[in-house]
């Protein structure tokens, strides 16, 4: 109907500049596609601003660009397991995705897609991981051709296998950590250092169990040994403020003593024996305890 349209009729104009004001208040949220509307505002032409929409976003060179964006995301995207956000079934979804935009780019434009046996070449050679597990299914899978040639095949075999340490929060690459303690026989391995709260509760049951005794042996061989030390270092102190109060009390006791030998003619000597130990024995306790003796001033003084 465009090229039917006559361009000379006197509504053209108008019906011209309506187009160009749909086309702006439909694509205002899409600066890619404004970019190819606005030379062509000014002048008020409808008709070459869809022209060029329609040569600019879907031409050739759409789909070039997204056979390059999906052939870049099958061959260079890698998968090694350390990232626990991108799982393996992610990574295989990702190819297929990709191929599909390939396939329907090619569709539209001249271009060879690859065949089975490509593909599943290219997700084998992405899937850079050590673990055993999955470098057997590799290899199984070329050494079986039915595998070897159905895409959706190796897919599932890999899914398969990597179902059996995933639990294990291993996810089959080598780790990159700044040190590692390992000890003879099957001991979990686990790094002697100082653990956050959260990265404490992400170690298992086992290394918990390794942390603790290499604490409680580095405590024993070199901490441990310091920490007696002060220890002694305090005994020793309390015994000898203990000695120094014994020898005090004994001098008091030898003083108070020989006062009550000097004192035979006083009245305190017509006492009672058993009186006079009495006196001498809060005497005693009020010079070791100042705080009683002012209790017992108070308790006299009321008397």
């Amino acid at each position: 109907m465009i090229a039917r349209t006559s361009h000379t009729h006197p509504s053209y104009a108008a019906d011209n500049r309506t187009v160009l004001e749909l086309l702006v208040k439909s694509f205002k949220e899409h600066p890619t596609l404004m970019s190819s509307i606005r030379p062509h505002q000014r002048s008020g032409n409808g008709r070459a601003a869809l022209e060029a929409v329609m040569l600019h976003n879907m031409g050739n060179t759409k789909w070039d660009d997204l056979i390059e964006k999906a052939m870049n995301k099958i061959t260079k995207a890698v998968w090694n397991g350390r990232n626990s956000r991108y799982p393996l079934i992610r990574h295989i979804s990702d190819h297929r995705t990709s191929f599909n935009d390939i396939v329907k780019a090619a569709d539209n434009i001249d271009y060879a897609v690859m065949n089975e046996r490509t593909r599943v070449s290219y997700l084998l050679d992405s899937i850079q991981c050590n673990h055993q597990q999955l470098v057997a299914a590799k290899t199984a899978i070329l050494s079986d051709d039915a595998k070897r040639n159905d895409f959706e095949l190796a897919a599932d075999f890999l899914l398969l296998n990597a179902k059996s340490f995933k639990s294990e929060k291993v996810q089959g690459g080598d780790w990159n950590i700044s040190a590692l303690k390992q000890k003879d026989g099957n001991k979990a391995q686990v790094e002697l250092r100082y653990y956050k709260k959260k990265e404490y509760e992400k170690l298992t049951k086992d290394q918990k169990v390794e942390l603790h005794r290499l604490r409680k042996e580095k405590g024993e061989n070199g901490e441990g040994r310091a920490k007696d030390l002060d220890q002694s270092r305090t005994i020793s102190a309390l015994q000898s403020k203990i000695d120094k109060l014994e020898n005090l009390l004994s001098h008091t006791i030898s003083v108070m003593e020989s006062r009550d030998d000097d004192e035979g003619s006083s009245e305190k000597d017509k006492e009672p024996t058993g009186v006079k130990k009495r006196v001498r024995l809060n005497n005693l306790t009020n010079a070791l305890d100042p705080d009683r003796a002012t209790s017992h001033q108070y308790q006299v003084a009321c008397h």
